[in-house]
């Protein structure tokens, strides 16, 4: 009397007296669909959890520069976040006094000379005005070669504590 999810999966064969067969297995997926929801369950979670604590995802492809983000990290800033693409569409509003230090920070963390990339800088808002943010972020796959192909990261608004120290 219970009911379970299941995949049915066929075949029809026309034999060789001309009837038709119709072959049919049949899985318990019952597994895999509690695994699909407890997926869910933790994703939603994690989701609200950054969302409450103003924090972000973001990685970006070392050979090409495109980054994947959770949407949290373009609204954030204001914008939508397919204004967003390449690490550069973020790095064009950067304040200048912090560009290149958050450059080389990224560069030393590539190079190897520190373990994680970790920066703080101010970035300009949709309404213009600056936010402080800290991101950090390490490499998660290399190349053959040697060489980083992947950085994920985190990124969280430090703009009120950054307010705070800055008036002490």
């Amino acid at each position: 009397g219970t009911t379970i999810p299941v995949r049915l999966e066929g075949i029809c064969i026309i034999s060789g007296d001309g009837s038709l067969v119709i072959h049919v297995m049949v899985s318990d997926i019952s597994d895999i669909v509690a695994a699909q929801e407890a997926l869910r369950t933790n994703h939603s979670r994690l989701e609200s959890a950054m969302e409450a604590g103003n924090l972000a995802w973001w990685e970006m492809d070392c050979s090409t520069g495109k980054v994947s983000f959770s949407e949290q990290k373009a609204l954030m800033l204001g914008y939508p976040a397919e204004k967003f693409s390449h690490y550069s569409d973020f790095t064009t509003l950067l304040h200048p006094d912090d560009y290149e230090p958050t450059m080389q920070a990224m560069r030393d963390h590539l190079s190897g000379v520190k373990k994680n990339y970790e920066a703080d800088y101010r970035i300009r808002t949709i309404t213009g005005e600056y936010r402080w943010f800290h991101d950090t972020g390490g490499v998660s796959a290399y190349g053959t070669d040697g060489a980083p192909l992947k950085v994920p990261g985190l990124v969280i608004d430090i703009t009120e504590r950054k307010m705070a120290h800055l008036a002490l």
